[in-house]
């Protein structure tokens, strides 16, 4: 097997979204062969993306651009030769979609929620009550006490 030999490397993270740049200048001994094939590969870590970093339609997935390769020929004495290069495809990663309609979600049932207990409570201490004669068919007390009398006995029976 034939090894090629790496001459040098460089990295060029990306910033502000833009893509990143990997290139290696590799040297590739004669083969027998009409072809030979290079393989590239390394090591990375996953992670998930902030929610700032996802493209605005995250249903699309994130778009790899594609491969660029340039091959440089020697002529005989170490003299360069012809140049030519080529693309590859480029890659849509699919990733997991986020909701981001959740937060909404919650903090709408919650104040739902608590509008519809404060409510509640409001409408019960604040009502005034009626006075009823024993004239008009009614007790001699007030009606509001017994109606929170009542809504406290149901409460203390739910705990």
């Amino acid at each position: 097997p034939l090894t090629p030999s790496l001459l040098s490397s460089s990295w060029r993270p990306s910033k502000n979204q833009s893509p990143s740049l990997l290139i290696y200048t590799v040297s590739l001994p004669p083969s027998s062969s009409s072809a030979t094939y290079v393989r590239v590969s390394w090591r990375f870590s996953l992670r998930f993306l902030p929610f700032e970093e996802f493209p605005p339609n995250p249903m699309r997935g994130l778009e790899v651009p594609p491969l660029v390769v340039w091959v440089e020929g020697e002529k005989e004495g170490g003299m360069r030769g012809g140049r030519a290069g080529g693309n590859g495809g480029g890659v849509l990663i699919d990733v997991p979609t986020p909701d981001f309609s959740m937060p909404f979600n919650v903090v709408t049932l919650t104040c739902t929620l608590l509008a519809f207990v404060f409510g509640s409570m409001m409408s019960v201490t604040v009502r005034k009550g009626k006075r009823r004669g024993k004239k008009h068919g009614g007790s001699d007390g007030w009606e509001w006490k017994a109606r929170v009398k009542l809504w406290w006995m149901r409460m203390k029976g739910r705990t």
